[in-house]
């Protein structure tokens, strides 16, 4: 009896070095898990800071700092989110406070920067530096994202970690009482979390290294001593005395019993994580079969939310998620999977759904393409979440810029009223002149002049419809729908409404078209805006001077060097000051005594939903030349 049991103190004690190894290194993994994952999101979420800033051709400052403040609240471990222009210099900083020192800083001024911005230019892609001395102290490293606009560089957004805090709150809540944890990068030891007062057995230390952006991170995970002895002494000193007792059977019945709860310990510590983290994620995290409709393997609690069906429902395939999927969406979805599946790369789009309660929302969702290890189906997993109120917000600012623009253009048309009148009284005058001259003709029986006199009547009372249907298209509202169009003939049109101003103030609109422009896909009403405000504009600048420098305003298409098309408006007045530069396109801003200070601001926003951009120089010879340009369609 006495050689079993010390056979099965053998066994068991061997056993709870495996305990304790395996659960050392799980430890080791979960770090691992949490570094890699949290450093992936943290540059997915600069990386979108980034492509709203390409697809938003620049982004304003409110609009930037509002992402970067919710970025820093909502991922503790921040030390600034900033972003530097094409010069490499930082211009906005969240927060600002105690980052002052960077405000306008060469971010290549270290090696570390330096090479890792090169790399990021290079490769277009997100890029982490190499550890750095904070201003502040402590170690960081900063992520790089290089954002391009007009297919030119544009600057970076840059994210700066502080090592310390960045770890303590990835790792440090999730961090076991039973174990010391130390966090090396590069061989330098970045972080370090002591579990309470216990002391350390350097003996059972248990290192694991891994790579991620080019990184090197060393885990080293530590038992205590007291959870080395607790362990130790359930499976040896238990058993000892348990088996001196009651015999090899209960010696055996103990450590088969032991063994059951050492893995049921190993597996509820890994459920109650995974738990947490699926529960944190504001979404559903699935992986489906490439079958029709899209059976769902596994799904996260999160799909009740987005679709009112349970976990149950649809891994009892009672719903499968392509069902849901809109029929209108259907194919586009099924395309862009096929185009995954043969790339063998990630996917990502955006599409709608029908939930249980047939509610349509819109979801966005990311993923990739897996191998299968029990047979030959194709998987795909990812992760979905619901962007409804993003998109229906989109939408909301569209129509809201739509009615602006709408109140702008009435509100110029009302300034331009006695233009216009004096342009339709001219027809109107002339044809009752004609119309008099023929009814003399005609009583006098003279009728051989009669068809010139008709001739007459019909080119004046064209001329007349001709002006009433340019104003009826400046002051129609209606939904904003873009076509296929020629530049010139936008502002040539242009042109005629507002020559009848012009002339009223003593001023030539001087048309300069080129030939050959590629055409433009545009909604024409509000393009022929930009331009009749910005005409107007410099109409006003040169009256504030007394046209002392002529009294000729120039409205000319030209081609750029990347193949936009370019609307320029060269005036002749006072130009723009440098402290009017600096608000020009703001809202409310004007120099006007009567005016609101929305024109210029609801140009701009016109032109950039267009794809396009609106800028300004002063002239040497004076006046100031205002321009905007225009993809060519198909771009």
């Amino acid at each position: 009896m006495a050689v079993g049991v010390i056979a099965v103190w053998y066994v068991i004690n061997d056993r709870a070095r495996e305990h304790i190894d395996s659960a050392t290194n799980y430890a080791i993994s979960i770090n691992q898990l949490l570094i890699r994952q949290d450093i992936d999101n943290r540059l997915s979420a600069l990386d979108r800071l980034a492509q709203r800033w390409t697809a938003a051709g620049g982004t304003p400052y409110p609009i930037w700092e509002a992402d970067a403040v919710r970025y820093v609240t909502d991922m503790p471990g921040f030390q600034s989110i900033e972003w530097a222009d094409a010069t490499l210099h930082i211009q906005w900083i969240v927060p600002l406070s105690g980052n002052e020192a960077a405000q306008d800083l060469d971010i290549t001024q270290t090696e570390q920067a330096r090479a890792a911005v090169a790399a990021a230019r290079e490769s277009g892609k997100a890029i982490l530096s190499q550890p750095f001395e904070l201003a502040q102290g402590g170690l960081g490293i900063a992520a790089y994202i290089p954002v391009t606009r007009e297919s030119q560089f544009d600057g970076v957004v840059v994210g700066v970690l502080r090592l310390e805090s960045w770890l303590n709150a990835v790792i440090g809540r999730l961090q076991s009482t039973n174990y010391h944890a130390r966090i090396l990068l590069q061989d330098h030891e970045v972080y370090r979390l002591d579990a309470g007062d216990s002391s350390i057995n350097d003996t059972w230390t248990e290192r694991g290294d891994f790579e991620t952006q080019e990184l090197t991170w060393t885990t080293l995970i530590t038992p205590t001593r007291e959870f080395v002895s607790a362990v130790h002494a359930r499976s040896s000193t238990l058993i000892l005395i348990v088996g001196l007792l009651f015999s090899v059977l209960v010696a055996i019945v103990v450590y088969l019993a032991l063994v059951a709860r050492f893995r049921s310990l190993q597996f509820h510590d890994t459920a109650s994580r995974l738990t947490r983290l699926f529960q944190n994620l504001p979404g559903m995290a699935y992986r489906c079969v490439d079958q029709p409709d899209s059976p769902m393997e596994f799904v996260s609690e999160g799909c009740y939310a987005l679709s009112g069906y349970s976990r149950d429902d649809f891994s009892e395939r009672r719903v499968s998620w392509g069902e849901l999927i809109h029929p209108d969406d259907r194919a586009r979805v099924s395309q862009r999977m096929r185009e995954a599946i043969d790339a063998g790369d990630t996917y990502e789009f955006e599409y709608r759904i029908l939930t249980r309660d047939k509610e349509e929302r819109w979801m966005w969702e990311r993923g990739r393409v897996v191998d299968s290890e029990r047979s030959r189906d194709i998987r795909f997993e990812g992760f979905v979440r619901d962007i409804s109120r993003q998109r229906a917000a989109e939408d909301e600012a569209q129509q809201r810029l739509e009615q602006l623009a709408h109140m702008d253009r009435l509100i110029m048309l009302d300034e331009m009223a006695t233009g216009i009148a004096h342009e339709i009284n001219q027809p109107l005058t002339a044809i009752s002149l004609f119309a008099t001259a023929g009814k003399r003709l005609l009583d006098a029986g003279n009728r051989e002049r009669m068809p010139e006199i008709f001739d007459k009547l019909s080119q004046h009372a064209q001329r007349a419809s001709a002006v009433i249907e340019r104003i009826q298209s400046m002051a129609r509202r209606q939904e904003s729908t873009k076509e296929i169009v020629d530049c010139n003939t936008l502002v040539e049109d242009v042109a005629k409404l507002a020559d009848a101003e012009a002339r009223i103030r003593d001023m030539t609109i001087e048309v300069e078209t080129e030939n050959d422009l590629p055409p433009v896909a545009v909604d024409a009403v509000q393009i022929q805006q930009v331009a009749l405000n910005l005409l107007r504009n410099g109409m006003e600048a040169m009256r504030s001077v007394d046209c002392r420098d002529g009294n000729t305003i120039t409205l000319q298409t030209s081609l750029c060097d990347d193949g936009d098309v370019k609307v320029a408006v060269i005036d002749k007045g006072c130009g723009v000051s440098e402290a009017g530069a600096k608000t020009l396109f703001t809202p409310f801003s004007t120099t006007k005594e009567s005016g609101m200070g929305m024109g210029l601001a609801i140009s701009h926003a016109l032109v950039t939903a267009h794809g396009g951009y609106v800028d300004f120089l002063n002239n040497e010879s004076g006046g100031a030349t205002f321009f905007f340009t225009l993809p060519a369609a198909g771009k």
